[in-house]
Order: C-alpha cells, then sequence, then structure tokens
C-alpha cells in the first residue's frame, strides 16, 4: 500500500517539474517577446515625437496653397474691363464682391487676399482718390499696401475746376506708390473730360503701359508723347482732330522700347505719326475707321519688325427717332477689302482681321483669327470659304473669335494666343462669375447670359414700343423689388443708398486682440467717407 502510494507521488512530482521547465520556456519567451514589443514602442514613441515636432495640428492651408486658390478662384483683372462697372449687373462689381467675401472669411485669407484687391485700382468717383490715399496713409506698414498697387484707372470725368486739386491728388498717389507700372485714362462708356494737367501726372519713370482716351489735343498729345517716349513700353491713344493752329509743329519721336501701341480713329493719323522712330515695335492694333489705306501708310513706314497685327471692325450705327425715344436700327458693317501688307510686314506671324473680301497673300502667316459677329449669320459662312481657297503653306491655325460690341475684347487674342490649344485634349473653359469663355480648337465661344452693356427683352420692347412698355416694365419690377434688393451694384447686406459701391478695403485684424479678429473697412469708394465695421 505504502509502496503504492509512493510511486503515485513520484509520478506526480515528476510531471511537475515537466510543467515547470516547460512554463519557464514559454515565461522566457514572453520575456523575449515582451522586450521586442517595448522596443517597438519606444521607437513608435520616437517617431511621433519627432513627427510632431515638425509639423502643426492643421488649422489652415499654407500661404502659397491660398495663394493658388485664390488666382483659380478671382477672375484676372485683364479679363474684366473696370469702365463698364458703372452698367448694371457689371462683372467688375460681381468680382469686387467676391473679392470682399473672401478677405473677410479670417486673418490667413485677409493677408493672402489683400493684394487681389488692391493691385489694380480704378478711380470711378472724384472723392475715391482722396479716400484712397487717406486709406494707404493710416494703414499698418505691416499690409504694405503702398507696394500692392499695380495698375490705376481714371475712370471718371474732372471738371476743370477742380483739375489741380485732383491732380496734386494724383501725383501723391504715384509718389508713394512706386509700383505702378500701367496708368489708364480711358472709359467705354463715355468720354473723360480730363484737363491736361491731370494726364500729365502719370507721366513718371516706372509707368511703362500708358492709355489715353480721346478727344487730346494735338499739343497737348505731342508732349505727352515727348516725355514718355524714352521709356514707355505699350501705348494707346486716339488720333487728334485735324491741325487748325498751323504754328504747332510735329517734331520727331523717338519711342526706344515700345513694343505695343494701339491706334484709335478720333482724327487724321497720318499727319501726327509719320515722324515717329518704333525699332522694337512687335504689336499692332489699328482701328478699322481709319480705313485700309491708313493701315497701308502706316505699315509701309512701321511694319518691318511687326509679329503680330489686328485690324480691328470698322461699323457705324443708324438710329431712327420715335417721339420721345430713340431706337437702335441697324450695326452697319461691310467686309474689308485688306491690303496687301506682305512686303511691308516680312515677319508678320499673328494676323487678327474682321471678316475679309478676299484670300490674304500672307505666305508667311502662322495665326489667323477672324472676329465673327452673331448678329451677322452670313459672316461665319463667308470667313470659311475665304480660308478654304487660301493658299498659306506656314499656317498652323485659324480661329474664330466672337465679335460682341459695345464691350468687345480687342486684346482677347492676346490674352488668349492661339498656341493655347492646338489640339481638342488642350480645350479649356474660364468661368467669370455667369459667363463663361470656352477655347475649343479654332474657336473662342461666349457662354451666358448676354454680357455688360446688352439689351434684354425687354429694352428691346421698350425700344419697339415706348409708350406702352413702360408701364409693363413697373408692373414686373414692382415684385422683385422685395427680393432683388441689389442689381450688382451695391454691397450685399448694406445700404441701399447709392453712394454705396464696392469697395477697396484696408482691414486691421488688431493682432494684439486674442479673442476676437474685427476688421475696419476704411471705404475709399463712399462719397461720405465713411467705414464699416465687419466681424470677422
Amino acid at each position: 500500500m505504502d509502496a503504492s502510494i509512493s510511486v503515485q507521488g513520484g509520478a506526480e512530482v515528476a510531471r511537475l517539474k515537466r510543467e515547470i521547465r516547460t512554463l519557464k520556456i514559454q515565461n522566457e519567451d514572453l520575456l523575449y517577446a515582451l522586450a521586442d514589443s517595448k522596443d517597438e514602442l519606444d521607437a513608435s514613441l520616437r517617431t511621433m515625437n519627432e513627427i510632431s515636432s515638425l509639423r502643426k495640428p492643421f488649422s489652415q492651408p499654407p500661404p502659397e496653397i491660398l495663394q493658388m486658390i485664390f488666382e483659380r478662384a478671382i477672375p484676372p483683372h485683364f479679363f474684366i474691363d473696370s469702365s463698364f462697372s458703372f452698367l448694371p449687373n457689371s462683372l467688375w462689381c460681381q468680382v469686387q464682391e467676391q473679392k470682399h467675401a473672401l478677405l473677410n472669411v479670417c486673418r490667413a485669407w485677409y493677408r493672402i487676399g489683400l493684394p487681389f484687391l488692391y493691385a489694380n485700382v480704378s478711380i470711378r468717383r472724384i472723392p475715391q482718390l482722396l479716400n484712397l490715399l487717406r486709406t494707404l496713409s493710416n494703414s499698418s506698414p505691416n499690409l504694405n499696401l503702398k507696394e500692392i498697387i499695380r495698375t490705376v484707372e481714371i475712370l471718371c470725368p474732372i471738371p476743370v475746376s477742380y483739375g489741380h486739386r485732383f491732380e496734386q491728388q494724383l501725383q501723391v498717389l504715384f509718389a508713394i506708390c512706386p509700383r505702378i507700372s500701367s496708368c489708364s485714362f480711358v472709359s467705354q462708356v463715355s468720354p473723360l473730360g480730363l484737363p491736361p494737367s491731370v494726364l500729365f501726372c502719370a507721366l513718371v519713370l516706372n509707368v511703362t503701359h500708358l492709355k489715353l482716351n480721346e478727344g487730346v489735343e494735338l499739343d497737348t498729345l505731342r508732349n505727352i508723347l515727348q516725355l514718355v517716349s524714352p521709356y514707355i513700353v505699350s501705348l494707346s491713344l486716339y488720333s487728334p482732330s485735324a491741325v487748325r493752329d498751323k504754328s504747332i509743329t510735329i517734331p520727331d519721336i523717338n519711342f526706344n522700347y515700345l513694343e505695343d501701341l494701339s491706334l484709335w480713329a478720333g482724327g487724321d493719323g497720318s499727319a501726327f505719326i509719320h515722324k515717329w522712330n518704333m525699332p522694337c515695335l512687335r504689336r499692332l492694333t489699328f482701328d478699322g475707321n481709319f480705313g485700309d489705306e491708313e493701315l497701308k501708310y502706316f505699315c509701309d513706314l512701321y511694319g518691318a519688325t511687326l509679329q503680330y497685327l489686328h485690324f480691328t471692325r470698322g461699323y457705324f450705327c443708324t438710329w431712327a427717332l420715335t417721339p420721345g425715344f430713340p431706337r437702335f436700327l441697324q450695326l452697319r458693317y461691310s467686309p474689308i477689302d485688306f491690303p496687301d501688307l506682305s512686303k511691308s510686314c516680312p515677319v508678320l506671324e499673328h494676323l487678327v482681321l474682321p471678316p475679309f473680301t478676299r484670300p490674304l497673300p500672307y505666305s508667311g502667316i502662322k495665326w489667323l483669327d477672324v472676329w465673327v459677329s452673331e448678329n451677322c449669320p452670313g459672316e461665319l459662312e463667308q470667313v470659311r470659304s475665304e480660308i478654304q481657297g487660301a493658299n498659306w503653306p506656314a499656317l498652323k491655325g485659324v480661329r474664330l473669335l466672337p465679335y460682341s460690341p459695345p464691350d468687345n475684347r480687342h486684346d482677347l487674342p492676346l490674352i488668349l494666343p492661339p498656341t493655347l490649344v492646338p489640339t481638342p485634349m488642350h480645350t479649356f473653359s474660364i468661368q467669370l462669375s455667369n459667363l463663361v469663355i470656352r477655347h475649343d480648337v479654332g474657336e473662342i465661344r461666349y457662354i451666358g447670359p448676354p454680357r455688360t452693356g446688352y439689351l434684354d427683352n425687354d429694352d428691346w420692347d421698350a425700344f419697339k414700343d415706348p409708350e406702352n412698355s413702360d408701364d409693363e416694365r413697373e408692373e414686373g419690377n414692382a415684385d422683385k423689388d422685395s427680393s432683388d434688393s441689389s442689381d450688382g451694384s451695391y454691397i450685399a447686406g448694406e445700404s441701399d443708398s447709392e453712394e454705396s459701391d464696392f469697395s477697396y478695403c484696408s482691414i486691421d485684424w488688431n493682432e494684439g486682440s486674442p479673442n476676437q479678429f474685427r476688421a475696419t473697412i476704411a471705404d475709399w469708394e463712399l462719397e461720405n467717407d465713411s467705414e464699416t465695421d465687419f466681424l470677422g
């Protein structure tokens, strides 16, 4: 009995010893695995600490990304003619509203969006210039507003009695903003009455792009051109009217750096330009109202270096009067008999024309753009037949451009050069508010509502029957007044006063205040110099 118990006890002890040895081995394996896991955990913690020290938690896209987003979200200024901002529902006003909305989001957006608001300044009313100077003087040095302004457009008539004061203000603006390189005195809506002294204010060395309005006297224009000739690169002007004072002489003028010239018909141009010297002239826009003989005369003198020639469409309107109201009848235009300029312009590559009546004798032309109007259905077929019958061995492409007066962009062929869309896979569209510019192979189209300045159906009804249309339009507008409080000319949510307008602003985000972003918009477009507070 005792022996059997002893045998069983010995077997149990042996079994327990074997289990203990097995558990020790498993324990050692677990210790090794735990050590490996601890090493991996320590390595992961070190990596996380290194990453956290390199990058903070995400709050805003980097400034470079915001800059790229704004560049693609805000229509570029060269697509928008600010002189049409006086018309209802203008694209310029819509873009200004968009810029203000972006700037008022937060401090980061404000700093990135500020150059988009201030780079191109349009003086649309006389008090705006003084308010702009006040805003620039009171702005924070950190904003550097004076360095942002690049172009200045004067779109308002200046009374002679106020000319001296406006001249002083304009001189101050050019003195404190050294980066202004472009100045324009052109309005497509109405002629500008500008005293000569105001025009001379813009003649500073850093202004290399100058646009002058119609009606500048020959003596004034001569002096202006003499002053800008040493450094001007781009020039747009109207030819002066016939010279009555025979004592006014026309000296030789050397435009040593002039590359881009636009000449518009205001009078006799041949007597004024025959003493110019333009050795670097590359691009010429020539008003079609001059006629083909004037174009031939000019190109014989200065066409040796021309690579781009744009001969615009010349047209005139006829009107018939109804009792108390004018009515538009017809836009008259006849295709041009384009002259032979193959010898006058030997290096010409890009030609922009209205519809022409005969094949062009240019063997070296690479790109041809033709303006075609939707109001003249026969032009498209005529242009295509002439192109098919032409023999241009160097021709790479032909484009049809949308002609749409009164706000036709004459610089569209330069803004969108023909090399952008060589194949269908390169087709693209540009959306400007509710207007889309689509560039296909061989054609540029406007897609959307009528462009600024067009007459809608109600306007045409008013032209046809002015006596009955007034009552109908008043009834229709009564329903819209409650919902459409703004026509695009006023700031959304602000006063309906006629003094309100989309404005340029200087926002001080009060960096020392940790609990709020407070934006003060100094509205230099308001005639009463008022300021409006916005909370970011």
